[in-house]
């Protein structure tokens, strides 16, 4: 079963951004052996994830196979995946702005414990 789940996950993968389509069968626990799943747990329940650079690419597909399009969006050098296609930069809306400032400040907060 673990070969047939890596095989439909590299499969996705290795798609084009663009060609993904949502997929209602698929389920988000096919990706959890990939080293990124943690920030694609997190914009399932947050709405925002800050995943890193390399990864990027990667967590947009497998989020828009789930049904979430998503975008990148840089603010203090630091790379968000944010809801919905881009807008052009003029357009910009308070509630991305809001949302990449809470998972920061949640991020602080969440380091001060440990």
């Amino acid at each position: 079963m673990d070969d047939t789940r890596n095989e439909v996950c590299r499969k996705v993968l290795e798609t084009p951004l663009e060609d993904i389509r949502e997929d209602v069968f698929f389920r988000a626990d096919n990706f959890q052996n990939e080293p990124w799943y943690g920030e694609f747990q997190i914009y399932r329940n947050l709405g925002v994830c800050q995943p890193k650079p390399e990864h990027v690419l990667e967590v947009q597909k497998a989020l828009k196979v789930m049904g979430y399009p998503t975008h990148a969006a840089e603010r203090n050098g630091k790379t968000y995946l944010l809801p919905g296609e881009k807008q052009p930069e003029s357009t910009k809306t308070l509630r991305e702005e809001w949302k990449m400032a809470r998972l920061e400040e949640q991020k602080e907060a969440a380091s001060r414990l440990f």
